[in-house]
């Protein structure tokens, strides 16, 4: 599966995902424990650099990076 996010979009699913499941399992419960897992499903797509709702409206904010000589 080819990248579809950018720098700036997975560092702040990543900042995003740790903040809900830390939220998550401080405040405990059901409700709780539902914020912590998907803060956990939007860390794994940050780490990954793939959204499988981008792919499927094909959106990407993904710039590879031009090489130098």
């Amino acid at each position: 599966m080819a990248y579809n996010l950018g720098h700036i979009d997975r560092l702040v699913r990543l900042m995003a995902g740790v903040a809900l499941v830390l939220s998550g399992v401080l405040s405990g419960g059901v409700w709780g424990w539902v914020t912590a897992l998907v803060g956990l499903v939007i860390i794994i797509t940050g780490m990954t650099g793939t959204c499988f709702i981008y792919s499927i409206f094909g959106v990407s904010t993904y710039c590879p990076r031009h090489k130098t000589r």
